[in-house]
């Protein structure tokens, strides 16, 4: 009776955990691509926005999203660079 409890926990088991696979060629990591630092900015304004149309919006985490802002757009400003005036009239 307890092979029989094994093997079917086993089954069930085997329906929700992948399988490991031992070749390391077969098994490439998928890289995610790069947020942009405009899209984490619209992303959070969206959020911010959905937040504050709720009627039950939580006051705290709109402010908490709303400091986020900031400060992405703060690391936007100190990440571009001063461009030399006389490559507007070159």
């Amino acid at each position: 009776m307890r092979d029989d409890m094994e093997t079917i926990d086993d089954i069930v088991l085997s329906q929700f955990i992948p399988e490991v696979d031992d070749d390391p060629e077969e098994s490439i990591m998928v890289e995610t691509p790069l947020v942009s630092i405009n899209d984490a900015i619209s992303a959070l304004e969206r959020l911010r926005l959905y937040e504050e149309q709720q009627d039950q919006g939580d006051s705290q985490f709109i402010s908490v999203l709303h400091k986020h802002e900031r400060l992405m757009q703060a690391r936007k400003l100190n990440t571009q660079k001063q461009a030399d005036i006389r490559s507007f009239f070159g």
